[in-house]
């Protein structure tokens, strides 16, 4: 398993997904890679306290062993969306896309 890091990802690197092919830095610490099937973001540790737990944990489901700083296109990117670049539509989206794709959770009283 690969473990934090501050080392951005760059072009020709390995990702969760395989070798990047473009790299777009969205905000500092903030940078969406794309590979020749799949992508997604990579968040510097700073940003991680942003994201839930919840979040973080579901990431770290989806990126094959790499942690919690890789966020893949399909639905984890919503919460970097939401949580780190508070982005209105990632925000106005975000309860759907939770209570579609995240576990439920039991609260006892």
């Amino acid at each position: 398993m690969k473990t934090e890091t501050t080392t951005e990802p760059q072009k020709g690197h390995e990702s969760p997904w395989s070798i990047i092919q473009t790299r777009t830095e969205w905000a500092p610490g903030v940078i969406m890679v794309s590979t020749a099937g799949h992508g997604g973001f990579w968040i510097s540790p700073e940003h991680l306290e942003k994201i839930p737990a919840r979040w973080r944990d579901y990431a770290a489901s989806w990126s094959h062993g790499w942690g919690e700083q890789w966020y893949e296109e399909d639905v984890s990117a919503v919460a970097v969306g939401a949580y780190v670049l508070e982005d209105p539509t990632a925000l106005e989206i975000l309860p759907r896309v939770e209570a579609q794709y995240l576990p439920a959770v039991e609260v006892t009283p």
